[in-house]
């Protein structure tokens, strides 16, 4: 079985290699579009904010400023909002890795829609319920729990390595992580995550309870169908 190992992937272990005889070009060129705009977009929001470029005021997500000033941007880059960090780095590992397996994996290699409407699912869900229970204005760490937690799902009998010595099963990732995370903040629960984890459960629930095309079809926004081009019967 498949073993994904954290910080020796090829992701980190071949980059010089690849930098040094022009592969990065391909490598980029292979990520697969969603992931590719996820990675991009939060490479360079956690660039911009680190070095002063921007304000992270100015991209948290702030109901007032939303839907009183119509600044729309902040429903799109409040989940990006971050700093260049050692944890950072390490977050942005758990993004493109799990989140390349499942946008590659076969539940979602019938369509190029299932990815992005599972990722705008999710968001939409995480606002919702921020709105009405914690009122978070940062959903960097939410939207990589709910892919997370959606690859947990999928890959839950893969072995993780952490150490040499420490390994656990797939399905247990979210759990480790929020225990992390609660340990790191002193005691502070992961309200960010717990949301992540449920609006991915929701979709999840969507899956399973509708599992036919038709279910899930019947609720997907038709913008996806300009956004990303169809390629055959939509299926997850």
């Amino acid at each position: 079985m498949r073993q994904y190992l954290f910080f020796t992937h090829p992701f980190f272990g071949s980059m010089l290699t690849m930098l040094r005889d022009n592969e990065f070009i391909q490598w980029f060129r292979s990520i697969p579009i969603s992931t590719k705009l996820l990675t991009v977009s939060t490479l360079v929001t956690a660039a911009a904010i680190s070095s002063r470029g921007v304000y992270p005021q100015n991209l948290v997500y702030y109901p007032e400023h939303v839907y009183g000033h119509h600044e729309y941007w902040r429903l799109l880059t409040c989940f990006f909002c971050s700093e260049i960090s050692f944890s950072f780095v390490f977050r942005l590992y758990i993004l493109y890795t799990f989140s390349r397996q499942l946008e590659s994996s076969p539940l979602f290699s019938d369509s190029s829609l299932g990815y992005p409407y599972f990722l705008l699912l999710t968001m939409l869900s995480s606002i919702a319920f921020s709105s009405t229970f914690v009122d978070l204005i940062v959903f960097h760490e939410t939207l990589i729990m709910s892919i997370t937690f959606l690859w947990a799902r999928y890959y839950k009998d893969v072995t993780v390595v952490l150490l040499p010595s420490i390994r656990f099963q797939g399905s247990n990732v979210p759990y480790l992580l929020m225990i992390y995370t609660f340990l790191t903040r002193n005691g502070e629960l992961p309200y960010d995550q717990i949301i992540g984890a449920i609006s991915a459960y929701i979709y999840c629930y969507i899956y399973d309870v509708q599992p036919t095309n038709q279910g899930p079809q019947a609720i997907r926004p038709a913008i996806l169908h300009h956004l990303f081009p169809i390629s055959g019967d939509f299926a997850i």
